[in-house]
């Protein structure tokens, strides 16, 4: 990360203004003398500056400054601004790793990002193939979109993992007891099936494991058929009691049987209404009770998925 345009024009000025003091206060030394002086402030100005600006800070200061260059050519040229203490502090791995903490402080995500996959190309950094950096963007947003988190809050990567893995096992979970749910009611809606034979846990892990074949997007149609498949049936609860309540009460209710009972004129209207009742009511048994519910809420899923 480089210096601002800013912050170099305020070291060039510190910098100029010393070597005008010097100048004065040395006015009565030899050139040798005040020479040995101005290179030595320099030479120190020069190791607050980054090693790709300081071409640029030479040439200002000379701007500046410029008696420094015309009577003081000894000053070394930017090629060689470096000292031998440089030199055994760039030699320096302690030296090295607290200068590169300081320069991803004030780095952007992608830009830290960017130096932890050199560093783990180096066998410097443990080898990630993006699971230990910074959310994509995209990932971000849908994470705060399904959380409805505000702008302001800062999302934390490794959470949203912990998260991440708790929901896995929700899911597959869940698809495994949906799935062998559908499979036993489906006898008559061959068109409602998963998008993938597979389960959805086998479809993750090849994902997560970073198979070229199956990234993010080719998960998400097995994972929305079983949002659906989830919503139908928790639905269908309700909804198929509602349907099978006014199947008995049109079939079996009072009204009902009066309405298809035959009274002859004779005939005595109770024992003819309850002997109706009988005949409603003798193939009904928990087999055809269960088999007629089970139809109900095979036929509302269908509906609900489409």
């Amino acid at each position: 990360m480089t210096a601002s345009v800013g912050d170099l024009d305020l070291q060039v000025q510190a910098t100029a203004n010393r070597l005008r003091l010097i100048q004065i206060d040395c006015a009565d030394d030899d050139a040798e003398t005040r020479q040995s002086y101005l290179s030595e402030v320099i030479e120190q100005s020069l190791r607050q500056v980054m090693a790709d600006q300081r071409r640029e800070f030479l040439e200002r200061l000379s701007k500046a400054f410029a008696t420094w260059q015309s009577e003081y050519t000894a000053v070394p040229p930017p090629e060689s601004t470096r000292s031998p203490a440089d030199d055994r502090e760039w030699q320096d791995p302690a030296f090295l790793i607290e200068r590169l903490g300081q320069l991803t402080a004030q780095m952007e995500p992608q830009q830290r990002q960017a130096v932890i996959s050199r560093l783990g190309e180096l066998g410097l950094a443990p080898v990630s193939r993006g699971g230990d950096g910074p959310l994509s963007q995209e990932a971000e947003g849908r994470v705060r979109a399904a959380l409805k988190l505000d702008d302001d809050v800062e999302v934390d990567a490794s959470r949203v993992a912990e998260l991440a893995g708790m929901l896995a096992e929700l899911a597959t979970a869940l698809d495994q007891v949906a799935r062998s749910t559908w499979e036993k009611i489906n006898v008559s809606q061959p068109r409602i099936r998963p998008p993938v034979r597979r389960p959805l846990r086998e479809s993750m892990a090849l994902c997560a494991g970073g198979d070229e074949r199956t990234p993010p997007h080719a998960v998400e149609p097995s994972v929305e058929w079983l949002r659906k498949l989830i919503a139908a049936m928790v639905a269908g609860v309700g909804a198929v009691g509602f349907q099978w309540g006014n199947h008995y009460v049109n079939t079996l209710g009072p009204e009902a049987v009066k309405a298809s009972a035959s009274v002859g004129m004779m005939s005595n209207r109770e024992v003819c209404y309850w002997r109706r009742y009988q005949e409603l009511t003798r193939q009904m048994d928990a087999s055809t009770i269960n088999h007629e519910v089970t139809r109900m809420i095979e036929q509302f899923i269908a509906q609900v998925m489409g």
